[in-house]
């Protein structure tokens, strides 16, 4: 089930009626694919209700957040944005943690403030951080990554955020913006819709399921956009190794997205680097997917005193202080 969140009822009108979602409980309503949650307005609304629908719902697998945001910089007005990051500041400072959605092609960031932006002395000072700004996303973020869960986020860009804004307007036109941001969802979670015609755009020999299907063409769609495309060689490599055809597509699609975004390659290579000690005496170690977290799951087998020393002298080398400032940007 995905959860759907947004600040007030307007932005949600058009998802209401497509989906034909019922009342569950106070601004709260769903059906048997989606959740709907009203947060109200403000980082600590918004953290307040997503925790405790979190908590009470474990059957959600999603989470997103949408709604309308203002224009710190120079980004065009009047279309739907996919988030990258999402950073947050109260009245005086900055706060330290930011959250990084599931979108592999989103590229624009957006700041969660902490009041309405009334002023272009304050807008000049948030630009520095981003050329978004809205007041919940981050909140959403904190919570969803609590939780675990993907966390996506679509925001309309209605107007310039300073002196302005005019705030009667935006509410008149709320469902208009709904509307898009409904289009830019449902664009976001299609794929070509004749199939015949999907299965020849797939590359042969690989087994693709539905979702799988969805991520190669979004992928697909963004190198072309990046005027890139995926060396013959390395598909060559893929379909060499002696896996399986559904593990031959993971592969190709992880090439994909390390092309759309090297980065997240050289995070990968780096983060191999520190689990080390923990892979080398055959542990199975699990870390944050989106790499937010320091966490770490270690399963170890242990069957004699031979396997206590190995997992011992592999805690001993494993330096936490410096796999801890990695998660803090410092590689």
């Amino acid at each position: 089930m995905k959860l759907l969140t947004f600040a007030h009822r307007a932005e949600a009108q058009a998802f209401h009626d497509k989906f034909d979602l019922k009342s569950c409980g106070e601004n709260l309503f769903l059906n048997q694919d989606f959740m709907l949650l009203v947060t109200g307005e403000g980082l600590f609304e918004a953290m307040s209700e997503c925790m405790k629908v979190l908590t009470l719902h474990p059957e959600i697998s999603e989470v997103y957040n949408l709604g309308i945001v203002g224009n710190l910089g120079s980004q065009k007005l009047d279309e739907v944005a996919s988030i990258r990051s999402v950073y947050a500041h109260d009245s005086s400072s900055p706060l330290f943690k930011s959250f990084t959605t599931s979108d592999p092609s989103a590229s624009i960031d957006l700041l969660s403030f902490s009041q309405r932006v009334k002023d272009s002395q304050t807008k000049e000072k948030l630009a520095l951080f981003a050329p978004l700004v809205d007041r919940e996303a981050w909140a959403i973020g904190f919570v969803a990554n609590r939780f675990k869960r993907p966390f996506y986020v679509f925001k309309y860009i209605s107007d310039d955020a300073d002196e302005n804004t005019q705030c009667h307007f935006i509410k008149d036109s709320a469902f208009l913006y709904s509307q898009k941001l409904l289009s830019f969802f449902l664009n976001f979670h299609s794929g070509p819709q004749n199939e015949e015609e999907e299965e020849r755009q797939l590359p042969e020999g690989l087994y693709f399921t539905r979702a799988q299907k969805l991520l190669y063409f979004k992928y697909q769609n963004l190198l072309e956009t990046l005027g890139k495309e995926i060396p013959s060689e390395e598909i060559k490599k893929i379909m060499l190794l002696d896996i399986t055809p559904k593990q031959k597509t993971g592969q190709l699609l992880n090439l994909m997205k390390e092309l759309i975004n090297p980065m997240t390659s050289i995070m990968q290579e780096e983060l191999g680097k520190f689990l080390k000690p923990f892979t080398q005496i055959g542990a199975q170690v699990k870390t944050d997917n989106e790499l937010e977290s320091s966490e770490l799951l270690i399963q170890y087998k242990i069957r004699n005193q031979s396997d206590i020393d190995r997992l011992k002298r592999g805690l001993e080398l494993f330096d936490i202080k410096q796999f801890e400032r990695f998660f803090e940007g410092e590689f």
